[in-house]
């Protein structure tokens, strides 16, 4: 009957293991949605931490009882709860690391001297339009790479280009067109996580027979983007070359 107890528990691990790793996606994926506040969903992220750390140490005791009674049955609903708890602390390990790593930014662009501006985006919400001149320091130690790019394609079909990779991308592109002497593309960029809305604008002028593209990625929320809007920055400026 003792071990009936401790079989018990073991199937307590999984359950619980599980219920710790689904509180992740579920609080992220919830504020996405608009169930709740993102503020809630980060509860429910550390809760779920919290939740896995504990089927970890609980779990690991657990299998070791089973297994050295020999009763692998029992040993085996520990050891998924233990895997859920891994993958969990796993996830959110990282993420913490990025926060150690990742410069502390929310408005990243590739001309630091005289980033693209917002038009049609005037009214965004969060933080305001105009670019934070000390930034650019920042910016330049943790995303040296990150800089204007020189296309051999004239101003026009860089524009086509532009609007066409951002779309791709899944952008809402808000407004495209001619804007003083260049050409400008404004879209809204949503994470797949906890739904997080960033502003984008790529800003096109001729050099030459060809063009100079920029690009500003700038958060709504937060002081730091964990990186987000240099990767997309990143990833924008791939796709327009290929």
């Amino acid at each position: 009957m003792a071990f009936d107890r401790y079989s018990s528990l073991s199937k307590a691990v999984l359950v619980v293991g599980l219920v710790g790793l689904a509180m992740l996606p579920v609080g992220a994926l919830g504020a996405k949605y608009g169930l709740w506040h993102f503020g809630r969903g980060f509860q429910l992220l550390y809760t779920g931490t919290f939740v896995s750390a504990a089927v970890a140490v609980l779990g690991i005791a657990m299998l070791a009882f089973a297994l050295s009674a020999g009763r692998k049955d029992a040993a085996l609903p520990s050891c998924i709860g233990v895997a859920a708890a891994i993958v969990a602390l796993a996830v959110t390990g990282w993420q913490y690391r990025l926060t150690t790593i990742a410069p502390v930014l929310n408005d990243v662009t590739t001309d630091l001297a005289d980033p693209p501006a917002f038009a049609a985006l005037e009214q965004r919400g969060g933080e305001p339009l105009e670019y934070d001149p000390e930034k650019s320091e920042t910016q330049q130690r943790g995303y040296p790479y990150i800089e204007t790019v020189r296309s051999a394609l004239a101003p026009e079909a860089a524009l086509e280009r532009a609007v066409a990779v951002a779309r791709e991308t899944g952008w809402d592109v808000v407004a495209s067109g001619p804007r003083g002497s260049a050409l400008t593309v404004e879209a809204v960029a949503t994470t797949f996580w906890f739904g997080f809305i960033d502003d984008v604008v790529v800003r096109i002028r001729p050099d030459g027979s060809g063009s100079l593209v920029d690009i500003r990625s700038a958060s709504r929320v937060g002081r730091s983007d964990l990186g987000a809007n240099a990767r997309r920055i990143d990833a924008f400026i791939a796709r327009f070359g290929e």
